[in-house]
C-alpha cells in the first residue's frame, strides 16, 4: 500500500499523520485511520519531530503486516492478535534497512536465483545480513511502536470485560514482542577514545579561518557569510542544538546585566515552516560572550532588517536567498551550511572532514570539562552548570559520558607522569 508520513497544518497547528497517494490523511484503510488516531492521541504530547520519528517506525511495521495480508485492526478486534511465529518473523524484519525492505517488496512473486555461494557459505549469509541490518536501537523502536499500537487498539476495541481468550492472546502477543525487544540488546555506543578529539587543531583552525567574512576560501555566498559565521559562533559558544537555535527568537536574547540566550521549549504556532524546529528537552539558558551578543544585534538590526518578510516573525535566523528570503531559516537550509563547510574543509586540508552541529555540541562539552577543571570548579558544580546549559534534566546521565572522558584523560596524565618519573630515575 502506498502510504507515507507527512506533516499537515490545521488551524495553524502542525500534526503528524499518515497520508495516501493523494496526500490525504483520510484513507480507505481502517488500519491507517486507527494509526492516525494513535499518533494524535497517544503521541500528541511529544514534539513534532518525535511524533514523525514514531510514525516512521510504526509505518515499517504496518507495511510489513500489509505485505503479509495481516489486518491488525481485524486481528485485535477478533481477539486473535499475533502468533508466536508471526511475531518472530516481524522481529527479523525489523532489523532490515529501508532500501532492502524495498528490494524485497519489489521482488515478491519473483523466483529467486541461488548461487553456490548462497547455498554453501553460512559466513557469506551472515556477512550479507550484517550489511542489511539497522542498529539494534532502530529495530527495538520499530517493535515497540507495533507493541504500543496493539495495546492502543486493545484499549479502544475491547471493554474491561473482554473474554478470557482475548486477554490471553493479547498478553501472549505482548509478551512475545517484549522478549524479542529484550533480545535486541542495545550496542555499546559510549566507547570513549581519548586519543581521538572531535576536531583536531588543524580542523579547528581551518573552520575559523575560512568562515571569516570576505576570506578568499569562504565557501558561502557573500550575502550569507556573516550569518553562517554567526551560526557557527553561536553553537561553538553555547553548544546549543540545531532545533533550539532555529526556533530561537529575538526576544530570547538578553543583555540587561549579563548576556545570555533563553532556550525555550514551546509550540511556535506562528512558525510558517513546514518542518518546524523544536527544543528537544526542557528549557534553559546559555551565557553569551559580549562580542557574540554584539554580532547578533548587528545581524538583527543591520542585515536581517533588509528582508521585508522578516517583519512577519521574530525568529533570529532567516533565509537570505530565493523565494523564502526573509522567512525563518529551514532545517534543510541549516544543514546545507554544514555540508558546504565540510566539503570546503576537505578540499582545503586534503582529507575527509565532517562538521555537524551535534559534533560541535560534543566538542563544547569536552572543552567545558577542561575549562571548568582549570578554573577549579568542583565536579558537582560543573555537572550542574552543564545540565543547565545543555537543558538536560537532573536525572539525565548524558553528562556522565563527558565526565568519564575527562577522568580518563586525567588518569592517563597521572600514569604518564609516573612513567616519566621512573624512567628519569633510572
Amino acid at each position: 500500500m502506498d502510504f507515507k508520513v507527512d506533516k499537515v497544518t490545521i488551524n495553524n497547528v502542525q500534526h503528524v499523520c499518515f497520508v495516501d497517494g493523494d496526500d490525504s490523511p483520510l484513507t480507505g484503510s481502517q488500519v491507517i485511520n486507527w494509526a492516525n488516531a494513535y499518533i494524535r492521541k497517544e503521541k500528541g504530547h511529544n514534539t513534532i519531530s518525535s511524533q514523525a520519528t514514531e510514525a516512521k517506525h510504526l509505518l515499517v511495521g504496518l507495511n510489513y503486516f500489509f505485505s503479509k495480508q495481516i489486518d491488525l485492526v481485524e486481528r485485535v478486534s477478533a481477539g486473535e492478535f499475533l502468533t508466536l511465529s508471526e511475531v518472530s518473523d516481524f522481529a527479523r524484519h525489523s532489523f532490515k534497512k529501508a532500501k532492502f525492505i524495498k528490494r524485497d517488496t519489489e521482488s515478491q512473486g519473483k523466483i529467486a536465483s541461488l548461487s553456490s555461494k548462497d547455498v554453501l557459505s553460512p559466513a557469506f549469509k551472515s556477512a550479507a545480513f550484517e550489511a542489511e541490518r539497522v542498529a539494534n536501537g532502530t529495530a527495538v523502536a520499530r517493535m515497540n511502536s507495533i507493541k504500543s499500537f496493539i495495546e492502543y487498539l486493545f484499549k479502544r476495541l475491547h471493554t474491561a470485560f473482554s473474554g478470557a481468550d482475548t486477554v490471553i492472546n493479547k498478553n501472549n502477543t505482548l509478551r512475545n514482542l517484549t522478549l524479542e525487544i529484550i533480545k535486541a540488546k542495545p550496542e555499546n555506543t559510549k566507547v570513549i577514545d581519548v586519543d581521538k578529539p572531535i576536531f583536531d587543531d588543524e580542523v579547528l583552525s581551518a573552520i575559523f579561518e575560512i568562515t571569516q567574512p570576505s576570506h578568499p576560501d569562504n565557501p558561502f555566498r557573500s550575502r550569507s557569510q556573516f550569518r553562517n559565521r554567526l551560526i557557527l559562533d553561536s553553537i561553538f559558544s553555547t553548544g546549543i542544538r540545531r532545533g533550539a537555535l532555529l526556533q530561537a527568537k529575538i526576544t530570547d536574547l538578553h543583555d540587561e546585566n549579563i548576556e545570555y540566550i533563553s532556550i525555550e521549549k514551546r509550540v511556535n504556532n506562528d512558525d510558517p515552516r513546514l518542518h518546524r524546529p523544536t527544543q528537544k528537552t526542557q528549557t534553559g539558558v546559555a551565557p553569551l560572550e559580549p562580542e557574540l551578543m554584539n554580532d547578533l544585534k548587528h545581524y538583527i538590526e543591520s542585515i536581517r532588517v533588509n528582508y521585508p518578510k522578516s517583519e512577519d516573525h521574530d525568529f533570529i535566523f532567516i533565509a537570505e536567498s530565493g523565494k523564502t528570503a526573509g522567512q525563518p531559516l529551514s532545517k534543510t537550509g541549516f544543514d546545507y551550511i554544514f555540508e558546504i563547510l565540510s566539503l570546503a574543509l576537505s578540499k582545503k586540508l586534503g582529507r575527509e572532514v565532517k562538521v555537524t552541529p551535534h559534533m560541535i555540541r560534543h566538542y563544547w562539552n569536552f572543552d567545558f570539562s577542561e575549562k571548568a577543571r582549570e578554573a577549579g570548579i568542583s565536579k558537582t558544580e560543573t555537572e550542574r552548570l552543564r545540565k543547565l546549559i545543555m537543558t538536560w534534566s537532573a536525572k539525565s546521565t548524558m553528562s556522565d559520558t563527558y565526565d568519564m572522558f575527562d577522568r580518563l584523560k586525567q588518569v592517563r596524565k597521572i600514569k604518564q607522569g609516573l612513567q616519566n618519573k621512573l624512567f628519569n630515575e633510572e
